[in-house]
């Protein structure tokens, strides 16, 4: 019977020695246009999560990155595996060696999101169990520089209050009871809503008819403003949505961002308050959860 002398593939924690190899392996994703350049550093620094590596025959392969996002919640971001090196396996391994992690630091439930059109990673996530958690995709608006009085500050005395009127709202119904917490999904906990507080972008919106809470993020043309948490009657969305950029504006913001399900219905209302979708493809968000959760 004749040996197999292929290479293996070993996967363990990044190190920054590889940084160099990473950042060669991204300049060949997207056209060289992939994020990971602009992460790989914070990435590094995370000390909750886990950076992963994956090498085959001495040569980095590909990366993974395990993100926490409360303590019963983890993200998976970051799936990369070198164009020249498909078909060996490593995608599926980096995977499997997450899942260990995930379950060694806490378990709980995980999620991830990945290109509706990514037709490698839809045969890899369900085959290791994880299930359809909603969708969302991207609408862009311009802030409007329009006078605003219609948000006021969220106070540390008022969370409890704030989050009850989260958890209760139809637009967390709206989007599968998942918020936006800075390109990760998850069920929004009051710690959340309190760190947004606590950096000035949580908000009561027109006396408490509604509550916003909001991150920001880089953009080449300017900061981008986008939804964290939404709540209010459903008949109050657009009206809420129409201030949020007005609200841009107020913060230097060019422009605002809701990354919400790719609903007829919903796009249809967010194109009447100015909101365009800036991909025609959206994210397809995946969760396994342990037993009993």
């Amino acid at each position: 019977m004749p040996i197999d002398t292929s290479p293996i593939v070993v996967c363990r924690p990044a190190l920054p020695m590889d940084t160099e190899a990473v950042l060669e392996l991204s300049s060949h994703i997207w056209g060289g246009g992939d994020y990971i350049p602009y992460v790989w550093e914070h990435w590094m620094a995370d000390p909750h999560g886990l950076l992963a590596v994956a090498e085959y025959g001495g040569r980095l392969a590909g990366c993974y990155k395990l993100s926490r996002i409360s303590d019963d919640q983890w993200w998976l971001e970051g799936l990369r595996v070198h164009p020249d090196l498909w078909g060996h396996g490593i995608a599926t391994r980096l995977h499997a060696y997450m899942l260990e992690a995930w379950q060694r630091l806490g378990g709980g439930v995980i999620r991830l999101g990945t290109g509706n059109d990514n037709e490698r990673t839809h045969r890899l996530f369900p085959h290791s169990g994880f299930v359809p958690a909603g969708a969302a995709a991207y609408f862009q608006a311009e802030a409007l520089p329009e006078p605003c009085e219609a948000f006021t500050p969220l106070e540390t005395a008022d969370l409890p209050r704030a989050f009850a009127a989260v958890e209760a709202s139809p637009a967390l119904a709206l989007t599968n009871g998942l918020v936006d917490l800075g390109w990760k999904w998850g069920t929004p906990r009051l710690e959340h809503l309190a760190r947004a507080a606590q950096d000035g972008k949580a908000w009561w919106w027109r006396g408490g008819r509604g509550l916003l809470s909001a991150w920001e993020d880089d953009d080449p043309d300017g900061r981008i403003l986008l939804i964290q948490m939404a709540a209010c009657a459903m008949e109050d969305l657009p009206a809420l949505l129409a201030d949020f950029r007005r609200l841009g504006a107020q913060l230097g913001c060019p422009s605002v961002e809701w990354n919400a399900p790719p609903l007829p219905d919903l796009e249809a209302m967010l194109g009447q308050v100015g909101f365009k979708r800036t991909w025609d493809g959206y994210l397809d968000l995946f969760e396994l959860r342990e037993k009993g959760v």
